[in-house]
């Protein structure tokens, strides 16, 4: 399905027009979670989740008065999102709760932009370039949180995280590599 945007006041100026003749959005999410089990597990909780994306991001340009297109850029980008999530609360003692548990995830994006120049409303030239060709990154951390309740109007908290990062941007054109430089 093709969607549109709202146009901004300078498009009219610039003779842009920007759609998106396709932006699929697919989301899942699997949760579980429990409640007094026992004295000692107040809480257990386990969640899986993704999310894929699917967009073609459309700009156009024409002469004066939106007569003839003179160029087109398509960008054409996937995107994948995958996370999990475990927790436990346990209660050692009273008045006391730890909190421990592990997540993680897992993202990727691809993005190719394709751009083609008209003249006489001819394609005269095309170019295509892979923006970020399977760029990725995976995160996964454990942590742990202690409570405890000495007075009724006082709690005290403490907590520790570990995490593990891992990105990748894959394939990145020259010119795009350069822009921090």
């Amino acid at each position: 399905r093709a969607t549109g945007r709202a146009g901004f006041a300078d498009d009219d100026a610039k003779g842009r027009r920007v759609s998106f003749p396709r932006d699929d959005n697919h989301r899942v999410a699997l949760t579980y979670g429990a409640r007094n089990l026992r004295p000692w597990l107040p809480r257990l909780h386990a969640a899986l989740y993704t999310q894929w994306t699917d967009r073609a991001d459309r700009v156009r340009f024409y002469t004066a008065g939106f007569g003839e297109e003179v160029s087109r850029t398509d960008k054409l980008g996937t995107f994948l999102h995958v996370g999990a999530v475990a927790y436990a609360t346990f209660r050692p003692a009273p008045k006391h709760h730890l909190t421990a548990g592990v997540d993680g995830v897992f993202e990727q994006l691809d993005l190719d932009r394709r751009t083609t120049v008209f003249s006489g409303g001819q394609p005269v030239f095309t170019d295509v370039t892979a923006e970020y060709g399977q760029a990725r990154r995976s995160e996964a951390g454990v942590f742990a949180q202690y409570a405890v309740r000495p007075l009724r109007w006082l709690r005290v908290v403490a907590g520790a995280r570990y995490d593990v990062v891992d990105i990748w941007a894959g394939q990145v054109p020259f010119e795009l590599s350069r822009t921090h430089q």
